[in-house]
């Protein structure tokens, strides 16, 4: 601002005024003002409340050709765009003869600039056994005041050596139209151990957050372990006028794994009993049910099947089928033989089978059980010999088994005892001798 009065005129009561552009008030502030006198005795005083300046001489005089400099320095977060800045200069004094040249204005043009923060990171429960779930959730936001642009959320873990790693839940991310590179049923582990969430562009102040649930995987000798985790974020978008990120965009979680724990509990139903004996088409057909009472998710959950026939007699496994006392057998079979047949009196050699896949539920692999859920594996078995007039008995036994040691192992096994009879058709008639009769004429029934 300058004093350019055309005669030689002091000024003593000059106010100053400009009001900042992109301020973004409880985010940007402006420094302590010191206005440059360029000569004379005027001073002045300079206040500024959120983005209004003003400047108010408070002594001396402003010659005619003297200036003041106002230096105003705006400390970001600035909102981004290109803005007009006008300053207005009045004399509370004296009067002025053109107040057309009291104003001027310049443009300025503010660059993006955010802060993408990762603001949480939890993990729950912090400790689980081997086989259940544990629930990850990490938040982030935008704390700037501009669009943050290709925002990627990436989740690393480390293993120990060995470590059987985790089998991924499930994962949803909060923010609509991000992807994730993994889903269900996917497992980090050390040969691949992060994952990522392509978020796009947040706006300012937006919060999100990135769900995920694991399970850890059951480990031979179920050994207890730690599995240290680091969530971080990015963006393209800059967050430091003098670069760096703030130091806010990672954060980690730490798990612990204990033991696993599991009980298993088998049923076995034949499906008729007593069976009739027919040559060449007598079957025996089981149902082996296999619940789990957990608490941790069983894998490789199988039973042991031994069929024993009676003295001098023989049975055929044929295949585990599809349906409960159906022939079809199923195309990938779950069962570790099919189509053996015994020695005379002699037990199928043991064979095992496992429990068929499922759902998120159930469990979605073949051998998975998960705590709360049973599955069902249909057995069909061919009777080979006759039996005798009193009928035979085949006795069936099941063991369930699994990878993670059972709690309770008095309730692994059940013996189910089935009977083959002979199949004989009756028929039965009846003949009077005397066909019609008289009253009090005797007759005889004959019944064959």
């Amino acid at each position: 601002m300058t004093n350019v009065s055309p005669t030689p005129q002091d000024a003593t009561g000059v106010r100053v005024t400009d009001t900042v552009p992109a301020y973004v008030t409880s985010q940007s502030s402006v420094d302590p003002i010191v206005p440059v006198v360029s000569a004379g005795t005027a001073t002045f005083n300079c206040t500024s409340i959120n983005n209004e300046v003003t400047c108010v001489q408070t002594g001396g005089v402003l010659a005619q050709g003297q200036f003041v400099t106002i230096p105003i320095k705006v400390n970001r977060v600035l909102s981004d765009g290109t803005f007009s800045n006008t300053a207005f200069v009045t004399n509370t004094v004296e009067g002025d003869p053109n107040p057309g040249n009291n104003s001027a204005s310049d443009t300025v043009t503010i660059e993006p600039i955010t802060d993408v923060e990762l603001s949480g990171k939890t993990v729950t429960p912090s400790a689980v056994r081997a086989g259940e779930n544990a629930v990850y959730v990490i938040s982030y936001r935008n704390n700037g005041v501009s669009d943050a642009a290709a925002v990627v959320v990436s989740d690393t873990f480390t293993f120990g050596l060995g470590d059987a790693g985790l089998t991924v839940v499930s994962i949803t991310s909060s923010k609509p139209g991000s992807t994730c590179t993994i889903a269900a049923a996917a497992v980090l582990n050390s040969g691949s151990p992060t994952y990522s969430c392509t978020i796009g562009t947040m706006a300012p102040r937006e919060t999100q957050t990135v769900t995920l649930t694991v399970r850890p995987n059951f480990m031979p000798g179920n050994p207890l372990r730690t599995v240290n985790n680091t969530a971080s974020i990015t963006t393209n978008s800059v967050e430091n006028a003098s670069g760096g990120d703030n130091g806010n965009n990672s954060r980690s979680a730490v798990l612990n794994v204990t033991a696993s724990s599991l009980d298993l509990l088998v049923n076995k139903t034949d499906v008729v009993d007593p069976v009739s004996y027919a040559a060449g088409g007598s079957f025996i057909n089981y149902r082996v049910r296999v619940t789990s009472n957990g608490p941790s998710h069983g894998t490789n959950v199988r039973v042991e099947e031994t069929m024993t026939p009676p003295a001098g007699k023989r049975a055929r496994f044929v295949c585990d089928t599809t349906t409960l006392g159906g022939a079809t057998c199923n195309a990938v079979s779950l069962c570790s033989v099919t189509n053996v047949t015994s020695a005379p009196g002699t037990a199928i050699p043991m064979f095992t089978c496992q429990v068929p896949a499922g759902n998120s539920t159930t469990g979605l692999s073949v051998g998975e059980l998960a705590s709360g859920q049973s599955k069902d594996i249909f057995l069909r078995f061919e009777v080979l010999d006759a039996p005798t007039a009193n009928g035979d008995i085949f006795t069936n036994q099941v063991v369930v088994r699994a990878n993670e040691p059972d709690s309770f192992p008095a309730n692994d096994t059940q013996v189910e005892a089935t009977t083959v009879r002979k199949m004989v058709d009756l028929r039965v008639t009846k003949a009077a001798s005397a066909n019609p009769v008289t009253v009090n004429q005797p007759f005889n029934w004959t019944i064959t």
